[in-house]
């Protein structure tokens, strides 16, 4: 190398988006624009799943939830959209018969709560009483049922909650077990029906439960309490106080890993367990402040909707952006790298977010994450094979820090940039910023080549996709390095990768970028070296 030229390699995109922080002060792997992107592998950065377009419900409603029924060997994905129950297990949506017929109506636009207990899916939506669907998969009125919002299987009992009539929003359910499973109504034989309120007074209503470490946990709109079942012949339910500041807005948001429980709160996403080694002692931390700007915009009227799902090692959210009225954005939380994504589906021209989510594994055993619009009745799925939103294009973004190499008083001269794609094939766009000027373009072509198409990006404007690249690495199959030169005196440079491939399947990943500069001394700084 000659002298007093200078390199850095930067091989880590694993911390995604860093909203928090001025991009001139980010960390090396951190980006201030991650759009349908995120890390992969050994921290490589790569286009997001597509999603495939697995059914339609008539009628123009949004999906009200999405609910995994397994009866036996015979596995079933349940809608509620429009105050209906649908089987779309197929990718068919047929309406399930019902008994009497007035079991299957439900109020429109409610969001609906599923929970399997005892051989049955229970169906509950905070206006008409609970609902069960049996095991020949019809809606019967429930013995004993109340009107609840929230359900959960707990020690052999389902527990309610969320009943909204005037003194009840405090009050948490537990029905009887076994054959008076979802029964809330005390008997001598139904002894174990009781209900009990926690903190009555305190002006917060009851958003939900999880279950953690035998416990259940439920939070309230500002803090989070424990409930303790005694072994005593009623199991009897007392509640401790273990947050008073901490609580959660949307019940829909709560789901569950390992020792992590995830929720969120106006203040952002919790993840509340267990200190190690610290006997009884929970933690709540907020994991999400590098997209706080982000989850700030959301309308208090819109919290409550918040949806969020764990699912194989991230944690999805999906809720409202800016001033709109459907979840319109998922961000995505990824557990082992601690890093926040964002992710953006256009479907022929309108964003959609998820209205609700739901795992299933389908009668082939493939586990796949499913849900339901948050505009209309269409069902999706995320797929790692597929690279178009249904059809249509996923339009990418992804920018690197302001990097400065830790000086960023000092002028350099940056003679070239190299940027070491994976064997992924695909079509993108190289962008070179010096000190936020463009300074480079480069069209990249890995693989084979394609024609052009249409999407839309991020802000809604309609682009138009290249077809075919101006450079192609070494390599045609990809996985090797494509040099950008650059020959100019700045204090940052910033990389900007774009993906405007709107034909098919394809994709990019980028595993390294590296940088040639030369400091420059305060007296002299040439344009050249």
């Amino acid at each position: 190398m000659a002298r007093g030229i200078k390199n850095q390699q930067y091989d880590d995109f694993g911390k995604g988006l860093n909203l928090f922080t001025r991009d001139t002060m980010l960390k090396e792997n951190e980006s201030p624009v991650a759009y349908n992107v995120w890390a992969t592998g050994k921290n490589s950065i790569k286009k997001r799943p597509g999603v495939v377009a697995f059914c339609t419900i008539p009628g123009g409603n949004k999906v009200d939830g999405l609910g995994a029924f397994y009866n036996g060997a015979t596995r079933k994905l349940i809608a509620l959209c429009g105050g209906t129950l649908y089987d779309v297990t197929t990718g068919t949506a047929t309406a399930l018969s019902a008994s009497p017929t007035t079991a299957g109506v439900f109020t429109s636009g409610n969001r609906g709560d599923f929970c399997q207990a005892g051989g049955s899916l229970f169906v509950a939506n905070g206006v008409e009483n609970i609902r069960v669907i049996d095991s020949s998969y019809t809606v019967r009125d429930q013995t004993g049922s109340i009107k609840a919002k929230y359900m959960i299987f707990y020690k052999s009992c389902l527990w309610a909650t969320g009943n909204t009539d005037a003194g009840n929003e405090t009050r948490l359910y537990r029905s009887g077990s076994d054959t008076f499973i979802g029964n809330f109504t005390n008997s001598t034989a139904n002894a174990l029906a009781t209900s009990v309120y926690i903190s009555k007074s305190d002006g917060q209503y009851i958003k939900g439960f999880f279950k953690h470490q035998d416990y259940l946990y439920v939070p309230k709109e500002s803090s989070l309490w424990r409930s303790n079942v005694g072994t005593d012949t009623y199991q009897l339910i007392t509640n401790e106080l273990i947050d008073p500041a901490r609580g959660c807005d949307s019940h829909h948001s709560i789901d569950s890993v390992d020792n992590d429980n995830f929720m969120f709160q106006e203040q952002g996403v919790l993840a509340t367990g267990y200190e190690p080694n610290i006997l009884d002692q929970i933690r709540t931390n907020i994991v999400s402040l590098r997209i706080d700007p982000d989850l700030k915009s959301i309308q208090k009227s819109r919290l409550e909707n918040v949806e969020g799902i764990f699912f194989d090692t991230h944690y999805y959210m999906s809720y409202t952006s800016g001033g709109g009225s459907v979840n319109d954005v998922i961000k995505v939380y990824d557990r082992q790298r601690l890093g926040w994504w964002e992710f953006q589906i256009a479907i022929n021209g309108t964003f959609t977010g998820a209205n609700c989510f739901s795992e299933f594994k389908n009668s082939s055993g493939e586990k796949k994450l499913y849900f339901g619009s948050g505009v209309d009745g269409s069902i999706y799925y995320f797929d790692e094979a597929v690279k178009q939103d249904a059809g249509y294009a996923v339009l990418t973004q992804y920018k690197t820090p302001k990097l400065s190499f830790g000086d960023y008083s000092q002028e350099k001269f940056f003679l070239d940039m190299l940027i070491y794609f994976g064997k992924t094939p695909g079509l993108v766009t190289v962008n070179v910023y010096i000190d936020s000027t463009l300074a480079a373009t480069q069209t990249v072509q890995i693989g084979t080549t394609g024609t052009s198409g249409t999407g839309i990006e991020k802000t809604g404007v309609g682009k138009t996709g290249v077809g075919g690249g101006s450079l192609t690495p070494a390599d045609s199959g990809g996985g090797d390095f494509v040099r950008i030169p650059l020959g100019i005196t700045g204090r940052n440079i910033q990389v900007e990768i774009t993906d405007e491939d709107t034909t098919g399947n394809r994709s990019w990943e980028v595993n390294a970028m590296h940088y040639h500069y030369k400091p420059l001394s305060p007296l002299y700084q040439p344009n050249t070296l």
